[in-house]
């Protein structure tokens, strides 16, 4: 139903199509969302760079047609398709060989070997997806190491920390800036201190839900010179003792999530000091910090834009009206529990450009 639309259209260069949308939720009933007519169709789009076909059942005759076209993909998306295999896509990538960008999340023939081989054909890739249950470390650094350009992983719900590496396995990527590794249980501080020592330049990490995680996202903080954002919600939450000390300056950070941390006011006090260029700080569900450490923060941290203070029940209502006053910068706040406006407060905090939600 969608090549005559495709065909009217032999100027496109991005084409997206979502198969879910079309109603037939079951997969026992879908057979090849991607015919070859289908295909036959994209391979008029001559100019065509970007290709994300979310959730379909394509064959791996289909994408095999694909690349015979020799469409100069950069980027191709497949998260949550079935009806391929190994075949098909090593296939497709071979004769890919400048594509840039590849999401196959949740793709259930992806196992560890399948991504070393698959790495392998990759050598121009920026970008890439495999948030598969079924593989572990050796697939992050084979990425590392044989994609050389690589600046992005997205890594999440996989069993990345279960495999264990000797160091002389590493090789060091200057060129990862962004790594996402949520939900990883597996993850524990052994590895991510181990990511830190060969991932210099990274900018962003996410490690939410990495609950066995703690000294080693310090250690990111002081190895990676250029970090400007970590997410660390549920950090430590497995471990019977948790400390977050920040004992040195991180100028370079901006944006830090630590939502649902066993985090006190004394280690609030030392990240405001450490990480004083904070612009979003977000602490939903830090039961242990009062008034006295979210002050800290709010002296310290004069670019401070947003501050999220959530389900934190030691935080009295009144710290809200001294933050606004207190810190010109701040451009949203989400106030503690029991929170609510006097007559004509939403107005005051507007007129001084802070909106409070």
């Amino acid at each position: 139903m969608y090549h005559n639309a495709i065909r009217e259209r032999p100027q496109l260069r991005y084409l997206a199509v979502n198969f879910l949308n079309d109603g037939r939720m079951n997969w026992e009933f879908r057979r090849d969302d991607v015919t070859l007519e289908f295909i036959d169709a994209l391979l008029s789009l001559k100019g065509l760079t970007c290709l994300d076909l979310s959730s379909s059942c394509i064959s791996d005759e289909a994408l095999c047609a694909l690349v015979e076209g020799g469409l100069p993909l950069r980027k191709l998306s497949l998260p949550g398709s079935k009806g391929y295999g190994y075949g098909g896509i090593s296939s497709l990538l071979r004769k890919c060989n400048n594509l840039q960008h590849l999401d196959l999340q949740a793709t259930e023939f992806l196992n560890d070997q399948c991504v070393i081989d698959l790495s392998l054909l990759l050598g121009n890739l920026k970008l890439v997806n495999f948030s598969v249950n079924a593989i572990t470390d050796l697939s992050l650094f084979a990425i590392m190491r044989n994609c050389p350009l690589i600046t992005e992983i997205r890594m999440d719900n996989t069993g990345v920390g279960k495999q264990k590496l000797e160091e002389d396995c590493l090789v060091v990527n200057s060129h990862l800036k962004f790594l996402y590794l949520a939900h990883n249980s597996w993850l524990d501080d052994g590895s991510v201190t181990m990511l830190a020592s060969v991932c210099p330049n990274l900018e962003i990490i996410d490690l939410t839900y990495c609950k066995r995680v703690s000294k080693g996202a310090i250690d990111i903080l002081q190895r990676c010179c250029k970090i400007q954002r970590m997410d660390l919600a549920y950090l430590g939450y497995d471990l019977p003792q948790f400390q977050f000390r920040v004992n040195f300056e991180v100028p370079t950070l901006f944006i830090l999530n630590l939502s649902h941390c066993r985090i006190s006011d004394e280690e609030l006090s030392l990240i405001s000091k450490s990480c004083y260029k904070l612009k979003e700080l977000n602490l939903n569900s830090c039961h242990q910090i009062t008034d006295n450490g979210v002050k800290q923060v709010v002296k310290n941290c004069k670019q401070l834009r947003m501050l999220s203070l959530r389900s934190c029940e030691n935080v009295s209502c009144d710290v809200v009206t001294w933050m606004v006053f207190k810190r010109p910068s701040l451009r949203k706040i989400r106030p503690p529990p029991r929170f609510d406006f006097e007559e004509g407060q939403r107005d005051l905090f507007l007129r001084r450009g802070c909106f409070v939600d």
